[in-house]
């Protein structure tokens, strides 16, 4: 079958004028196809297009929407950065890397607190350890949450 006849109105010229599916019905009757099975036919089109369409898109947007979650245990620390020097800071941070290099099988959350605010952590149970000055920890200790 030819692309074009003699007059050179071709296929694409008809299907940019009239859209594809009336190129469509035009190939399907021009070839010996009756109507109604012209338009069954663009139904199964449309059915395949719509499905390889939303089977692509609705992952990816769920995917948007889907909060990430982490499943691994959460371990939490409270710290207290203004208790201590600069070159002890450097080395908190220098252990906070280190258990979170050794320790992959943990999501490993490290929290700063102001000194009130983690020793109402420590009684409200917000972490699961703490670093804080040995003044800090027997303030805690003495009123029990320790």
């Amino acid at each position: 079958m030819r692309l074009s006849n003699k007059r050179g109105f071709g296929f694409a010229k008809i299907a940019r004028y009239t859209g594809i599916f009336r190129l469509l019905d035009f190939l399907l009757v021009s070839n010996g196809y009756q109507p109604f099975l012209a338009m069954l036919f663009k139904r199964i089109l449309v059915s395949i297009f719509a499905s390889c369409l939303l089977s692509t898109t609705v992952p990816l947007f769920s995917a948007e929407i889907a909060p990430k979650t982490d499943a691994r245990p959460l371990l939490r620390i409270g710290y207290i950065e203004s208790s201590f020097s600069p070159s002890e800071r450097k080395g908190f941070q220098d252990t906070f890397e280190y258990l979170q290099l050794k320790l992959p099988q943990y999501n490993i959350r490290i929290q700063n607190y102001f000194v009130k605010d983690l020793e109402r952590g420590v009684r409200n149970n917000e972490f699961e350890f703490f670093i804080g000055a040995s003044g800090f920890y027997r303030r805690v200790f003495r009123r029990g949450f320790g």
